[in-house]
């Protein structure tokens, strides 16, 4: 087999040998899980092998720690132990994806670090779809110090983004490559993606509804639409993930009289969200990080529909264009004048670059070829079809 490149490194994998994932599949709806099943899915079944990372299926669990996923962590452990072991010869690569700052997340990746370094240093692919791994988001100085030791000097380093590139220069990666993130082509009904012709602004947020990624900023905003007398829905598509900030949510809700505005729904399928889209007028994503690579936006680039307005964090501007294919914003004050008058404006052009963004970067053909020539693998070919 003839090796392709890509960013000038050369993958000398044997077609002969497998690919080991060790990775977890949805649910819970997340947009590394659903990279990584992608991933998976599209390496044929002779060349692949996996060593399951699902702890979880209820998103409120996600990064909770208990004696259930601590067992299954240890035995995690053995098994990649094992086939370091055992299994070299039949390994030609290694896949693995750090799952971010929080404390719980670095205990998880320095213990399951210590097989894959010891066995299979120089067989590391390895990705980080999370952001924050610098001070200002990991939750330990002292883990990050250890999981900055053990992945050192890493083989090859799999990103999202440029910005995200250089967030991780720490672990001296020989080699690196950047594959955005993708979602599904959807086919919609032409009638919900009709220019809104009814008076009512409709707002939509999607993601896990914890502080970090401005809801607290959302409720505000919606505060400031309701004394300008602003007729509008907003719709919060996701989960909360600690009872504590859902509490204080829904009292700023009721103190700023937007219940009648303000619409919780529980997080729902991947298959499913396309619609929440098409029936929108903005999609709103006020994050204040860390991010990887929002699955949200390419959502919403995808469908055409909602207009992004979002903040530039980690990255996002490399993307999401402002005034192109998208608004970007430094502080929810400042939406408010768009918010207001946009009935009056023509966001067409807005909407097809978005479209012609997705297709560009964003599609499940794009991604695929990518994957297929960091693996050095032919796909099955059932992850796209040619009009993608």
């Amino acid at each position: 087999m003839k090796p392709e490149r890509i960013n000038n490194f050369k993958l000398d994998v044997n077609p002969a040998k497998k690919i080991l994932f060790i990775a977890g599949f949805p649910p819970p709806a997340s947009g590394q899980l659903i990279m990584q099943k992608k991933m998976y899915d599209l390496i044929k079944a002779e060349d692949k092998k996996l060593i399951s990372l699902n702890f979880t299926s209820d998103s409120r669990d996600f990064s909770k720690t208990s004696i259930k996923k601590v067992v299954k962590l240890i035995q995690i452990f053995f098994k990649i132990t094992q086939d370091g072991l055992f299994a070299q010869r039949e390994i030609g690569k290694v896949y693995y994806s750090l799952s971010g700052p929080k404390k719980s997340a670095l205990v998880k990746d320095l213990l399951i670090g210590i097989p894959l370094n010891l066995f299979f240093k120089k067989k590391l692919i390895l990705q980080v779809h999370a952001g924050g791994y610098n001070r200002s988001f990991v939750e330990s100085q002292f883990l990050f110090f250890l999981l900055k030791w053990i992945y050192r000097n890493l083989e090859h380093l799999l990103c999202l983004t440029e910005y995200q590139k250089r967030e991780l220069t720490f672990l001296k990666a020989k080699n690196s490559t950047i594959i955005y993130n993708f979602c599904d082509d959807k086919i919609l009904d032409a009638a919900l993606l009709a220019e809104n012709s009814r008076p009512i602004l409709r707002l939509l947020s999607v993601g896990h509804l914890n502080e970090n990624k401005g809801i607290v900023e959302c409720i505000r905003l919606a505060a400031l639409l309701k004394d300008h007398n602003i007729d509008f829905t907003w719709r919060f598509v996701g989960s909360f993930q600690h009872n504590a900030f859902e509490a204080r949510v829904r009292e700023m809700v009721t103190s700023f009289n937007l219940a009648q505005n303000i619409i919780f729904e529980n997080e729902i399928s991947h298959d499913q969200i396309a619609g929440k889209y098409a029936e929108a007028d903005f999609l709103v994503f006020l994050s204040n990080g860390p991010e990887g690579q929002p699955v949200v936006l390419i959502e919403a680039l995808m469908v055409a529909k909602a207009v992004i307005i979002a903040k530039d964090v980690c990255g996002i501007g490399e993307y999401i264009k402002n005034g192109y294919n998208g608004f970007l914003f430094d502080d929810y004050k400042d939406i408010l004048p768009m918010l207001i008058g946009y009935d009056k404006r023509s966001f067409e052009t807005i909407r097809s670059n978005a479209r012609k963004t997705y297709l560009e970067f964003f599609s499940v053909k794009k991604f695929s070829q990518k994957v297929s020539i960091l693996f050095e693998k032919p796909f099955e070919g059932a992850g796209f079809s040619d009009n993608q």
